[in-house]
């Protein structure tokens, strides 16, 4: 049940942030003047990044249970956002 609570804040920090960050990306990449192509690289770049880490992560032994990955996980995003 802990987990579970756990991931409820965390999953609702990570929306939280997702939905605070995303109307100011564009605003914010037109005043650093990238271009939309340099822009979406980026974006594309961080969630091949995430996605690379998430195989690493997995693939360690002190993770066997799958509700503390999952809660590191999304703390850490919601941290990092």
């Amino acid at each position: 049940m802990k987990n579970n609570k756990i991931f409820m804040a965390a999953s609702l920090a990570n929306g939280a942030c997702f939905s605070m960050i995303l109307p100011i990306l564009a605003p914010l990449i037109r005043q650093i003047h990238m271009s939309e192509l340099q822009a979406g690289l980026l974006v594309s770049a961080g969630a091949l990044l995430m996605s690379i880490a998430a195989i690493w992560i997995s693939k360690k032994h002190e993770f066997q249970n799958i509700y503390k990955l999952l809660s590191i996980g999304f703390v850490g995003m919601a941290l990092t956002w």
